[in-house]
Parts: C-alpha cells; structure tokens; sequence
C-alpha cells in the first residue's frame, strides 16, 4: 500500500499545478483509501463516519493530518458545495479551521505575524 501510494505523488503533484480540484479530491479520497491499508490503527469509527458523511454532503476527498488522536482533516470540495460541507461538520460538532495555501507550502494557523521565512 505504501509504494502504490508513492506512485500517486506525480499525479497529485501534476492536479495541484493545475489546480484541476475534482482531480485532488479524487486523489485524496484514493489515497485516504490506500492509507487505510497501512494499518487498521489509521482509523477509527469516528473519522470514517465523519468521512462518509462529508462525502454526502460534497466532500470529493480529504486527508488526516497529525497522529496519536489530535490534528485535522482537510476536506476538498467544489466551491458550490462548500457550504453543505461545512454545514455537514458543524451538524456533528467539526470546528472549521480556515488555511491558506502560501509559497512555501500551507499556513494554517492564525497568529499576529504572518511572515515564512525561507532560508
């Protein structure tokens, strides 16, 4: 699972360039797949209801960040189904975290000081 998960770099790489939004989405729900694989400890009940539900709502894909019972989920969906998405979250208690994709990569948490400094 994880080498089959490596050959999907390019392609994401390749959607996230063109900003084709129904490709990465289509490419995290592959790959959120293909993590599972991993382990049965990548899940649990509660993230795969909360995926099924976003889902049904007009989630495209997602992917977990963060380990041990903490992080986020960042949901890709279409901009005419965002707010169904984030009204599915909020039905089961989701706290919406807004982010930013930046040069040198994603900025997600809100501080005074926005600056990235590249070394």
């Amino acid at each position: 699972a994880m080498h089959a998960t490596k050959t999907l770099v390019a392609d994401m790489h390749e959607a996230l360039q063109d900003l084709d939004i129904q490709r990465i989405g289509d490419l995290l729900a592959e790959l959120w797949r293909k993590k599972k694989l991993f382990s049965e400890h990548v899940s649990t009940d509660r993230i795969d209801d909360i995926f099924a539900r976003l889902q049904k709502a007009g989630m495209i894909g997602g992917k977990i960040t963060g380990a041990g019972g903490g992080g986020h989920m960042v949901a890709c969906c279409h901009i005419d189904q965002r707010d169904a998405v984030l009204a599915a979250a909020q039905e089961m208690s989701i706290r919406h975290v807004p982010f930013s994709f930046v040069q040198g990569g994603v900025l997600g948490w809100q501080s005074p000081i926005r600056t990235i400094r590249t070394p």
